[in-house]
Formats: structure tokens, C-alpha cells, sequence
């Protein structure tokens, strides 16, 4: 996420802190702890009628084919 989002590479922020670097060993810490505290999750868009017609329609067409 700091490579691609702010273009900044903050692996060494781990371990300590450089005098010119924008992030801290704490602005890390910080950071790495919102994301140990989330989990993904999906959520369907459509009604539920709808998916359930889906996980049908896929099941048939998983079930037939051959490998």
C-alpha cells in the first residue's frame, strides 16, 4: 500500500527511524495496525433471489465439467 498509494517504501521503517524520512517507526506501526485489525469480507449487490439463482446456475456448470 506505501509503494503504490503514496510512492513511498517504508520497509525499514520497521526496525527504525531516518532523520529525513516522512514516516516514523510509530507513523509504521500505526498504519500496519489498521490493517491487522481488518478482514475482507464480500458483500452481495444484487438481490438475493438473484444470487441464489447464480450459485445454482454455477453449481450445473461446475458439476458438468470434465478434467
Amino acid at each position: 500500500m506505501t509503494r503504490g498509494f503514496p510512492g513511498l517504501t517504508v520497509a525499514c521503517a520497521r526496525c527504525h527511524d531516518h532523520k529525513y524520512d516522512p514516516l516514523s517507526a510509530t507513523d509504521y506501526y500505526a498504519l500496519a495496525g489498521v490493517f491487522a485489525s481488518s478482514e475482507y469480507q464480500e458483500y452481495a449487490l444484487a438481490p438475493d433471489g438473484e444470487v441464489a439463482e447464480f450459485k445454482k446456475s454455477k453449481r450445473k456448470l461446475t458439476s458438468n465439467r470434465k478434467f
